[in-house]
Protein backbone atom coordinates (compact mmCIF):
# COMPACT_ATOMS: atom_id res chain seq x y z
CA UNK A 1 0.00 0.00 0.00
CA UNK A 2 2.82 2.42 0.78
CA UNK A 3 4.20 1.92 -2.74
CA UNK A 4 0.90 3.14 -4.19
CA UNK A 5 0.85 6.15 -1.88
CA UNK A 6 4.37 7.04 -3.02
CA UNK A 7 3.39 6.86 -6.70
CA UNK A 8 5.41 3.69 -7.24
CA UNK A 9 2.59 1.91 -9.02
CA UNK A 10 4.67 -0.58 -11.01
CA UNK A 11 6.32 -1.79 -7.80
CA UNK A 12 2.97 -1.98 -6.01
CA UNK A 13 1.48 -3.98 -8.89
CA UNK A 14 4.43 -6.39 -8.90
CA UNK A 15 4.33 -6.83 -5.11
CA UNK A 16 0.57 -7.31 -4.88
CA UNK A 17 0.49 -9.64 -7.89
CA UNK A 18 3.20 -11.77 -6.32
CA UNK A 19 2.09 -11.80 -2.66
CA UNK A 20 -1.72 -11.47 -2.70
CA UNK A 21 -2.35 -15.06 -3.92
CA UNK A 22 -0.56 -16.51 -0.87
CA UNK A 23 -2.59 -14.33 1.48
CA UNK A 24 -5.81 -15.39 -0.21
CA UNK A 25 -4.87 -19.07 -0.04
CA UNK A 26 -4.28 -18.68 3.69
CA UNK A 27 -7.28 -16.49 4.51
CA UNK A 28 -9.73 -17.24 1.69
CA UNK A 29 -10.68 -15.12 -1.33
CA UNK A 30 -13.63 -13.56 0.52
CA UNK A 31 -11.63 -12.46 3.55
CA UNK A 32 -11.85 -8.69 3.85
CA UNK A 33 -8.05 -8.36 3.82
CA UNK A 34 -7.78 -10.29 0.54
CA UNK A 35 -10.51 -8.18 -0.99
CA UNK A 36 -8.73 -5.03 0.20
CA UNK A 37 -5.45 -6.22 -1.35
CA UNK A 38 -7.27 -6.78 -4.63
CA UNK A 39 -8.71 -3.27 -4.36
CA UNK A 40 -5.21 -1.87 -3.90
CA UNK A 41 -4.04 -3.82 -6.95
CA UNK A 42 -6.91 -2.50 -9.06
CA UNK A 43 -6.28 1.05 -7.86
CA UNK A 44 -2.57 0.76 -8.63
CA UNK A 45 -3.39 -0.29 -12.20
CA UNK A 46 -5.81 2.62 -12.50
CA UNK A 47 -3.34 5.17 -11.11
CA UNK A 48 -0.43 3.89 -13.22
CA UNK A 49 -2.59 4.05 -16.35
CA UNK A 50 0.30 3.16 -18.64
CA UNK A 51 -2.01 1.84 -21.34
CA UNK A 52 -5.44 0.43 -22.07
CA UNK A 53 -4.32 -2.84 -20.44
CA UNK A 54 -3.88 -1.12 -17.08
CA UNK A 55 -7.37 0.36 -17.26
CA UNK A 56 -8.88 -2.99 -18.31
CA UNK A 57 -7.10 -4.73 -15.43
CA UNK A 58 -8.32 -2.05 -13.02
CA UNK A 59 -11.90 -2.39 -14.24
CA UNK A 60 -11.95 -6.18 -14.03
CA UNK A 61 -10.28 -6.30 -10.60
CA UNK A 62 -12.43 -3.54 -9.12
CA UNK A 63 -15.59 -5.17 -10.49
CA UNK A 64 -14.72 -8.33 -8.56
CA UNK A 65 -13.83 -6.28 -5.47
CA UNK A 66 -17.25 -4.58 -5.50
CA UNK A 67 -19.09 -7.89 -5.78
CA UNK A 68 -17.06 -9.44 -2.94
CA UNK A 69 -17.34 -6.42 -0.64
CA UNK A 70 -21.11 -6.31 -1.20
CA UNK A 71 -21.31 -9.99 -0.25
CA UNK A 72 -18.94 -9.81 2.74
CA UNK A 73 -19.42 -6.30 4.15
CA UNK A 74 -22.73 -5.27 2.61
CA UNK A 75 -23.72 -2.68 0.01
CA UNK A 76 -23.63 0.26 2.43
CA UNK A 77 -20.15 -0.30 3.87
CA UNK A 78 -17.61 2.50 3.24
CA UNK A 79 -15.17 0.04 1.59
CA UNK A 80 -17.91 -0.98 -0.84
CA UNK A 81 -18.66 2.65 -1.67
CA UNK A 82 -14.99 3.47 -2.13
CA UNK A 83 -14.60 0.52 -4.51
CA UNK A 84 -17.63 1.63 -6.50
CA UNK A 85 -16.15 5.11 -6.84
CA UNK A 86 -12.83 3.68 -8.06
CA UNK A 87 -14.69 1.46 -10.52
CA UNK A 88 -16.50 4.46 -12.03
CA UNK A 89 -13.10 6.17 -12.35
CA UNK A 90 -11.81 3.08 -14.19
CA UNK A 91 -14.79 3.17 -16.56
CA UNK A 92 -14.16 6.83 -17.31
CA UNK A 93 -10.46 6.12 -17.93
CA UNK A 94 -11.34 3.23 -20.23
CA UNK A 95 -13.71 5.39 -22.22
CA UNK A 96 -11.16 8.19 -22.50
CA UNK A 97 -8.57 5.65 -23.69
CA UNK A 98 -10.93 4.57 -26.50
CA UNK A 99 -12.28 1.32 -25.10
CA UNK A 100 -15.15 -0.10 -27.13
CA UNK A 101 -18.66 0.54 -25.80
CA UNK A 102 -19.56 -3.17 -25.69
CA UNK A 103 -16.60 -3.89 -23.40
CA UNK A 104 -17.62 -1.03 -21.10
CA UNK A 105 -21.18 -2.35 -21.06
CA UNK A 106 -20.11 -5.90 -20.19
CA UNK A 107 -17.75 -4.66 -17.48
CA UNK A 108 -20.39 -2.50 -15.81
CA UNK A 109 -23.32 -4.90 -16.26
CA UNK A 110 -25.03 -5.46 -12.91
CA UNK A 111 -22.55 -3.35 -10.98
CA UNK A 112 -23.89 0.20 -11.07
CA UNK A 113 -27.45 -0.61 -10.05
CA UNK A 114 -27.55 1.59 -6.94
CA UNK A 115 -25.12 4.22 -8.12
CA UNK A 116 -25.65 7.17 -10.44
CA UNK A 117 -25.92 5.92 -14.00
CA UNK A 118 -22.61 5.95 -15.84
CA UNK A 119 -23.15 7.75 -19.12
CA UNK A 120 -20.23 7.82 -21.52
CA UNK A 121 -19.60 11.36 -22.64
CA UNK A 122 -18.37 10.49 -26.10
CA UNK A 123 -20.91 7.92 -27.23
CA UNK A 124 -24.34 6.71 -26.22
CA UNK A 125 -24.85 3.25 -24.86
CA UNK A 126 -27.26 1.07 -22.93
CA UNK A 127 -26.12 2.31 -19.52
CA UNK A 128 -28.86 1.70 -17.02
CA UNK A 129 -29.44 1.17 -13.37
Amino acid sequence: ASHSCAGRYAEAIALLSRERPAACRALGEDHHLCISLAGLLGSAHLRRGADLGDFLAAGAILRDVILRFRKVLGPDHPHTHSSEHSFVEALAALEKAGCEADILEKLSSGILKDEPVYEPRSRPGPWKK
